[in-house]
């Protein structure tokens, strides 16, 4: 169970389905058995391994305007995890891989959800914006559901529980 600003890890060696679960918790997959609920009125984020929630045929401002339309915070959030006017005026097929996750991080904080599910969230992120994507997270005051390898940035976001997948 994770209630209001829970921080959690899922935590275990590849393959041992830390994707299955955050998948599941965030209903884009169902279980084959037993239930999944999430709370009335509850808004889950999600963020993939992979960039597979963005509309890469349009601009990286245009996949913000579809979360708000209010310019002003999608650039002030888009410069905060230091991407420039001019990457926002790209094609999301034209950025790189880093700067994809650094859409699809602005696009959830500026959804304002209740939890945020983050699979392997600082993969193909340079240092700097590591560090941006670790402010960011330590003032979201939701909470965190987290699979990560990177242990300085799970101690960054100031995640104290754990669960660990594959032991016994």
């Amino acid at each position: 169970e994770i209630g209001g600003n829970n921080r959690l890890r899922i935590h275990g060696a590849n393959g041992t389905g830390k994707s299955t679960i955050l998948k599941l918790a965030s209903g884009l997959a169902q279980p084959s058995d037993g239930d999944i609920t999430v709370g009335q009125n509850v808004s889950t984020g999600y963020l993939s391994q992979d960039t597979d929630q963005l509309d890469h045929t349009i601009t990286a401002l245009e996949n913000l305007e579809k979360i708000v339309s209010d310019k002003t915070a999608i650039f002030r959030e888009a410069r905060a995890l230091g991407l420039s006017d001019k990457d926002l005026k790209k094609n999301i097929e034209n950025l790189s891989r880093g700067q994809q996750t650094k859409v699809s991080f602005a696009k959830l904080l500026l959804a304002s959800h209740d939890l945020l599910i983050l699979d392997e969230p600082t993969n193909h992120l340079d240092i700097p914006t590591k560090e941006l994507i670790e402010n960011a997270l330590r003032s979201y005051n939701g909470g965190l559901l987290v699979s990560s390898h990177d242990e300085y940035f799970i101690q960054s976001i100031n995640i104290t529980e754990s669960i660990i997948l594959g032991e016994n």
